[in-house]
């Protein structure tokens, strides 16, 4: 078995040679110095071996790329690559018009320097440190891209000119199409069939300090020692051969514990040195991949476990939650045997009962996939500025000033705002002309910071390309369902278009008693549209978990293929929202008689989930106590709530000390916001919870409900109430008022919040990462 990196480089090779890029021609070579002169020489008999042809008779000839050519190295090849670089050898090659790229595998003699021989990080470091003089990086996770970004910036390593570009891809993984090694070891049966009755843990990986070796068998000797009878099966050959034993760090102990354990051969098994084809046969006949790592760049056993439906138990790690998500068991990145012990125990009793994590649901690539997002990429990044379109329909013909709508003005005018050279920023619209669903260039632009809209002009028909992205950031359901069912999206995709939502929220599904039966029925055909995309991008975690396991409950028939979910912060500065403005002309009265008692705001439509009747009834019993306090609604009329309306209409208290407010200005809100003592939150459902930011920029507190998504957004920095009745919330007011009294209330000074522009950033770095 072949370590892990040359498994990957021969699978891509392979793979790039039988699907070559359209008008390329894939050629294997290798760097060497001949005659003080560094050359790549053609790597006939390598290629040869790997189709499986006679070799004797080639010969590796000296090869010199050219012009609008692009070199691939898909080994590391440490020394040779820094040696050369050193003398030039690459400088000249990029001189020449030559495109250089580089798979980075990962940094981990940099971020684990403990677990990697002496001298590893300053070769690693210099290896590193050649690679930025190319052109590229293709990086095989997104962890592994975020690894070396932070290694860049802490070395300050800057580029004059051509930007250096770290682009993501993920590996492959189907061993069947990576010309697996053949053969059946002599010792095939030293597992014996018995042995695999009881549940067999498996361990893939070279023998290295990192891999996590010492930690499972100290575990696994405790567990045997207290009676539990399991089996653990190590696959993986001794690592660092050839280096003296005072370098091998914890080599030598844990080949020592391997080799003289008393269960060897009994419940523990290592195999070494097997072929791919015996290596299916383990994953097909165990029960659990255990994937221990302190750390890898991709973790290849895992998707190989999933593609056997074998379940995993992975330490909780970014790469491995990158790669398996939620479908692995995790235990803790700290912890020790007996706390790996009791991860092994709680899943052994999942496992029994049938409700452990399945990895069959697991996204992976074939290597034919991987060297094409591999090549693609790279063509993307040479040939031309990436577009992004950005769906606005609803802004842009129907501008309802929603929340929504407000996002979606905000993130496009700092996308407009802050252009990128190397992006270029397309906001369209849908329309259905003649009955036929199309994409159309909005003719939106920047006037003094504000969106103008042109709806009326003469708007072209886009035309997709493959490398562009459309991102739809305009909850335009209906729109979309339409289009949708046209299988407009089916024709955007196959163009090599990606596509990709904005989920604002699942509330329709979650709490659909209080949305009408065909708005939900309406919203979740909308959600049936985005399971069928590229990815989603979520507006909080809260709403990422909500998503996932909604998508998770999906036949995958409804399902798109490498489907990503991920998530991103809203911004919050209303001035660069592309506010709205104009001030009635007794807003200074109206703000005196609010203000002239404790006055307490709330913000946003008003719907049966926002609290309303609940904070209503709350004050009513707040004010028949003795409170002075005021009640200021700022919210348009939503829907199922024509009672509470009434009763806003024609309650004995309204201009006095309960307000509302229907369709004031951004200008009105931000005096608002500094005008009152402190902002409820009632909402029983929400995606983000802008108005708690908004109001933290005011210095302004926050009584909020105690959501999962209010917490990720204000943390400490609010005062929390549980339950439905008017006396929970009424409860929780007074007891605010007192801390506020003595001050000792949660303040929202430290709130950490998003600049529009940053969150805008967030989400434009998120899509072209992915």
């Amino acid at each position: 078995m072949k370590t892990g990196i040359e498994r990957v480089a021969r699978a891509v090779t392979i793979a790039l040679m039988e699907n070559p890029p359209a008008g390329y021609r894939v050629e294997p070579v290798y760097l060497d110095k001949v005659d003080c002169t560094w050359s790549y020489f053609q790597a006939k008999r390598y290629t040869a071996g790997v189709l499986g042809i006679a070799s004797d008779t080639f010969q590796d000839e000296r090869v010199r790329p050219a012009r609008s050519d692009i070199v691939l190295g898909v080994d590391i090849s440490e020394d040779l690559l820094v040696r050369a670089s050193e003398e030039g050898f690459f400088d000249g090659l990029r001189t020449d018009g030559v495109r250089i790229y580089f798979i980075v595998y990962d940094l981990l003699p940099l971020t684990l320097p403990h677990t990697f021989p002496p001298g590893a990080t300053i070769g690693h470091a210099r290896w590193l440190s050649a690679i930025a003089g190319m052109d590229g990086a293709v990086c095989i996770t997104q962890s592994v891209a975020d690894d070396l970004r932070a290694w860049f910036a802490q070395r300050r390593i800057e580029r004059e000119g051509q930007p250096f570009r770290i682009l993501v891809s993920h590996l492959g993984a189907d061993i069947r199409s990576s010309a697996p090694s053949r053969g059946l070891p002599e010792d095939t049966h030293a597992v014996p069939d018995e042995c695999w009755s009881r549940p067999t843990f498996l361990m893939v990986g070279t023998i290295e300090p990192r891999k996590g070796y010492s930690l499972a068998l100290e575990a696994f000797t405790r567990l045997w020692s207290a009676g539990v009878d399991i089996n653990l099966v190590v696959v993986g050959k001794e690592g660092w051969i050839g280096l003296p034993e005072d370098m091998r760090r914890t080599i030598p102990y844990i080949l020592e514990r391997l080799r003289t354990h008393p269960e060897r051969g009994k419940r523990l098994f290592w195999l070494e040195g097997i072929s791919d084809e015996y290596l299916e046969k383990v994953y097909a006949t165990s029960t659990c991949l255990l994937a221990a790592s302190e750390g890898e760049g991709f973790g290849l056993p895992l998707i190989e476990a999933a593609q056997h439906a074998l379940p995993i138990i992975a330490r909780d790690i970014p790469v491995f939650r990158e790669v398996a998500g939620e479908n692995a068991h995790y235990f803790p990145q700290g912890a020790d045997p007996a706390a790996l012990g009791r991860s092994i125990l709680i899943w052994l009793e999942l496992y029994r009962q049938g409700t452990h994590p399945p990895s069959g649901n697991m996204a992976w690539l074939t290597w034919r996939e991987c060297a094409r997002y591999m090549t693609s990429s790279i063509f993307q990044a040479e040939n031309r500025r990436k577009r992004i379109f950005i769906d606005i329909s609803v802004v842009y013909k129907d501008d309802f000033r929603t929340g929504i709508q407000r996002v979606v003005r905000a993130i496009l005018s700092a996308l407009l705002e802050n252009p990128e050279g190397s992006v270029e920023i397309v906001p369209v619209y849908l329309e259905c002309e003649d009955t036929i669903w199309c994409y159309k260039a909005a003719n939106i632009f920047l006037h003094n910071g504000d969106l103008v809209a042109e709806p009326g002009r003469t708007s072209s028909k886009i035309d997709f390309t493959a490398g562009d992205i459309l991102l739809c950031l305009d909850l335009a359901g209906g729109y979309v369902v339409g289009a949708s069912r046209q299988a407009l999206y089916s024709r955007v995709k196959k163009k090599g278009t990606a596509i990709y939502f904005v989920v604002y929220d699942l509330l329709p599904i979650r709490l659909p008693e209080y949305f009408a039966e065909a708005d939900v029925a309406g919203y979740l055909d909308w959600l049936g549209v985005t399971a069928e995309s590229d990815g989603v991008l979520c507006i909080s975690q809260a709403v990422a978990a909500d998503y996932r396991r909604w998508f998770e409950m999906l036949p995958a028939i409804m399902k798109g293929k490498e489907f990503r979910i991920s998530w991103f912060h809203l911004g919050a500065d209303i001035v660069n929202s592309s506010p709205t403005h104009g001030l009635p002309s007794n807003w200074e009265d109206q703000i005196r008689s609010m203000s002239c008692r404790p006055c307490f705001l709330m913000v946003g439509t008003i719907e049966p989930r926002k609290g309303y009747g609940q904070v209503l009834s709350a004050f009513e019993m707040l004010w028949r106590a003795g409170a002075d306090l005021a009640l200021v609604i700022v919210g348009k009329k939503g829907w199922m709530m024509s009672a509470f309306h009434e009763k806003l209409h024609i309650h004995s208290e309204l201009g006095k000390r309960l307000f509302w407010l229907d369709g004031i200005s951004d200008e009105y809100l931000e005096r608002l916001y500094a005008a009152s003592t402190c902002l409820i939150a009632a909402s029983e459902g929400e995606g983000f919870g802008l108005p708690l930011i908004e109001a933290a920029q005011h210095k302004l507190p926050i009584i909020a409900r105690d959501l999962p998504v209010f917490r990720e957004v204000a943390g400490e920095h609010a005062h929390y109430f549980k339950g439905l009745a008017a006396e929970d919330l009424a409860k929780a007011i007074t007891d605010w008022l007192r801390l506020h009294e003595e001050g000792l209330h949660p303040t929202p000074d430290d709130m950490p919040w998003l600049t529009w522009r940053e969150s805008a950033e967030q989400l434009k770095r998120i899509l072209l990462d992915f």
